[in-house]
């Protein structure tokens, strides 16, 4: 139980238990009435004992709280403790285990420093053996030099003597080849004797022109000429004009890579031969085959050329034979077309696995590209390829051994790209030709 006090006015009020005492300011005395039958003074150490019995269940809770603290305390000190000791006898079992092995250790450390000693004294007789090997090594490079001085001398003599052997050898080659020269120079020049004998009637020179000569066009580059073969120029089925151009791949592959890709929209430059006067046209790649060497060109615009070749059916290949005579036309080192006569010297001449024709008809470089031609009917029978060099460094080229891709692999190449009805396409009626095998095959054409 828990006194009260109350004040009302100058008098003061105590209760306790079912008990009032009241006493009035300033008087000094005991209070005036007592509700109850003892006085106040008794009730003093009932409310001193009330006030503890109040406090009592807080101490008591207090004791219990710090009881619970210092039993934790303990409880981690004694884990902690546990643990120490736990560390502790493990550092006493490794202790007794390295007592146990020190035994041993100390067997293997003697047996390791007589190993050391042994190979200390190895090492003292390996550098005696260095310094004596590195006096052998001085000795022998002052012979290797010796040696080498006069190795040195007798290469230079040698290779002086070699090359003047060399140098005898070229000239000798030179003076043969020039002979040679000469001698085909000699050949040559009866050959146009001849022909220029022979009378007009058996060599048409107006329909040779016309024929072998009119469809030549020459192939321009920055630093690259060739030459090509009008072989179609008509109208097709909407009113447009169709001119195509063969030649080598190999001509059009350099011209390509001389003007560059950011001009190459600006086609191959070609020159036509036309009534005497030259024309310049462009035309553009249309289909090529590095294997082959061949590249068709169709040209821009609406120039309907009136000359163009006249091709030999592919079919009819078989009948060209060795001995067959040509004429070989093109546009040798930027010149307008030239016709050089020759024969068919050779009808297998492999390169890179496809055929070629072999001709002995003179040709140089700028020929490629251009046409071979049968004497007798002037058909087309082929595209001048590649010439025969000798030597490296700077090769010989030899002017009679020249390769044509034959008529019929550049039949197999316009039909497989599309353009067969240039193979087929009518045209002018074939020269009038002796009863010969190229002749037969030019008559058989429709």
């Amino acid at each position: 139980m828990t006194p009260a006090f109350a004040e009302t006015g100058s008098e003061t009020r105590l209760s306790c238990g079912g008990f009032e005492c009241r006493k009035r300011d300033g008087r000094g005395g005991p209070f005036p009435k007592l509700s109850g039958v003892l006085p106040l003074r008794t009730f003093v150490p009932v409310i001193v004992l009330l006030g503890l019995s109040a406090s009592i269940p807080l101490a008591h809770e207090w004791v219990i709280n710090r009881q619970q603290r210092f039993r934790i305390e303990e409880e981690s000190q004694i884990q902690s403790l546990r643990r120490q000791l736990d560390d502790a006898n493990a550092e006493l079992s490794d202790l007794k285990n390295l007592k146990a092995r020190a035994p041993e250790q100390a067997e293997k450390l003697h047996a390791l420093e007589a190993t050391l000693a042994k190979m200390g004294t190895r090492l003292t007789d390996f550098d005696v053996r260095v310094d004596s090997s590195i006096k052998q090594l001085s000795q022998l490079h002052e012979t290797t030099s010796k040696l080498e001085d006069r190795s040195r001398e007798g290469a230079v003599r040698e290779a002086t003597q070699e090359a003047k052997r060399a140098v005898e050898a070229v000239q000798a080659d030179v003076k043969t080849k020039i002979e040679t020269v000469e001698g085909r120079f000699r050949d040559d020049i009866k050959r146009l004797e001849q022909i220029q004998q022979t009378p007009r009637n058996e060599r048409d020179i107006d329909s040779m022109a016309q024929s072998m000569l009119a469809p030549i066009v020459q192939l321009n580059g920055e630093d690259t000429v060739g030459s090509g073969v009008l072989i179609y120029s008509q109208k097709d089925g909407n009113n447009k004009t169709v001119t195509l151009v063969l030649s080598s791949y190999h001509v059009v592959r350099n011209i390509l890579a001389e003007t560059g890709d950011a001009n190459k929209d600006k086609g191959i430059r070609l020159n036509l031969y036309v009534d005497g006067t030259t024309a310049q046209e462009v035309a553009d790649m249309v289909a090529h085959d590095e294997d082959r060497d061949l590249v068709l060109l169709k040209m821009r615009g609406e120039r309907i050329c009136k000359s163009v070749a006249r091709l030999f059916r592919p079919e009819n290949a078989p009948a060209i034979s060795v001995f067959s005579p040509i004429y070989a036309v093109g546009c040798p080192l930027g010149n307008d077309p030239i016709p050089t006569g020759g024969e068919i010297a050779s009808l297998k001449n492999s390169v890179n696995n496809r055929n070629y024709w072999m001709i002995n008809a003179p040709t140089y470089f700028g020929n490629s590209g251009g046409g071979v031609f049968l004497a007798k009917s002037h058909e087309l029978i082929g595209i001048f390829s590649k010439i025969y060099t000798h030597g490296t460094g700077r090769p010989t080229v030899i002017p009679h051994m020249g390769l044509v891709t034959p008529i019929d692999s550049v039949g197999e190449f316009l039909e497989k790209n599309g353009y067969g009805f240039a193979v087929k396409a009518p045209s002018a009626p074939a020269a009038e030709t002796s009863n010969n095998k190229e002749s037969g095959a030019a008559v058989s054409k429709k």
